[in-house]
Parts: C-alpha cells; sequence; structure tokens
C-alpha cells in the first residue's frame, strides 16, 4: 500500500482561443512562429474572423479550462507546425506582483496588457508549473493572452496563478 500526494492547484477557468496560425520554419530548420504577430496580438475582436493556416477562417471560441488543468489543443486542424492564441483577463483589488506557472508543448509566449513579459522556444512535454513568470498586475483588469506553438505530436498547456490571498477573479468577459 501507498499515498500518492498530488498538489492542489486552481488553473485559470476558461480562455477565448483561436487558431490556427502558421508555425513556419526557414531553411535552417528554424521555427519562425513565436516571431509573427498574428492579428489577434495586435487586437482582441471577439466577433471578427481572421485568416489562419492555409488562409481558412479562425474564430474566437470560449473554452472551459479541464478539472486536470489541461488544455488541449488537438481541436486545432491542423494541429502541427502552427501557433494558437489563448486570452482571458485577470482582476486585481491592488497593484501587485504575482507569480504565472504555465507548462507547454511546446514553446510558448506570453503577454500581460499587450507587453511580451516571456518567451521560450523550445520542444518538450507539458507539464504543470514548468515555468514562473513574475505579473505586475494594475489595480483593475489586466490582459492576459498565451501564444502556444506546436511542432509534432502533442499539444496543450497549462497555467494558474499563485494567489494565495484568493482576491484575483479570471474572466474572458471581464465579468465580475
Amino acid at each position: 500500500d501507498a499515498f500518492v500526494l498530488e498538489p492542489h492547484r486552481n488553473y485559470i477557468p476558461e480562455w477565448y482561443m483561436i487558431g490556427p496560425f502558421p508555425n513556419p520554419h526557414d531553411s535552417a530548420k528554424n521555427r519562425l512562429g513565436l516571431g509573427i504577430a498574428y492579428a489577434p496580438e495586435k487586437e482582441a475582436d471577439f466577433g471578427k474572423t481572421y485568416s489562419g493556416v492555409d488562409n481558412q477562417p479562425v474564430l474566437w471560441t470560449l473554452d472551459k479550462t479541464p478539472a486536470n488543468g489541461r488544455m488541449d489543443l488537438y481541436k486545432y486542424n491542423p494541429y502541427e507546425h502552427v501557433v494558437i492564441y489563448a486570452l482571458t483577463y485577470v482582476y486585481s483589488p491592488k497593484e501587485q506582483t504575482v507569480p504565472l506557472l504555465i507548462g507547454s508543448d511546446d514553446g510558448v509566449k506570453v503577454f500581460l496588457n499587450d507587453k511580451e513579459i516571456f518567451r521560450l522556444l523550445t520542444v518538450r512535454i507539458s507539464a504543470p508549473d514548468q515555468d514562473k513568470i513574475l505579473m505586475d498586475l494594475m489595480k483593475g483588469w489586466n490582459k492576459l493572452m498565451l501564444k502556444i506553438e506546436n511542432n509534432y505530436g502533442g499539444y496543450n498547456f497549462y497555467a494558474r496563478v499563485a494567489d494565495p490571498e484568493g482576491t484575483l477573479i479570471f474572466s474572458p468577459k471581464k465579468e465580475k
């Protein structure tokens, strides 16, 4: 007999998601998708249709995070050599710095209030809490956007914010 202890993690509960967008490779096999600013990086118009991979129309969808925290991205077609965006808002009752804990398969770029605060170009299998990024939240609503890239195989991410006081509110619609 044995006990298996697993930490309780509160993941960001839902996201607006859009994609897939191309993750092209150059002649040296460098992945370029994280460096290309697709339309959702410039505007987040949830009613607008954008041009994705092979000029297919893509729309924002509202997706709930499963209890295990893993946002599977296989629903995007194609799901290899692509990037997707995930967007939500974080309400903070005061200015504060909190850690964002993410895991991604593969690379990831993080924007807070339209400013890039983290970029990691990697090939890996996702797991919770692989990366810790400090976020300087303003009082009020803060825009949090992730850009996840995939090469081959698995495609998913985890995201949560350490909130020991329990005062943060997460909502893709900015609803309290």
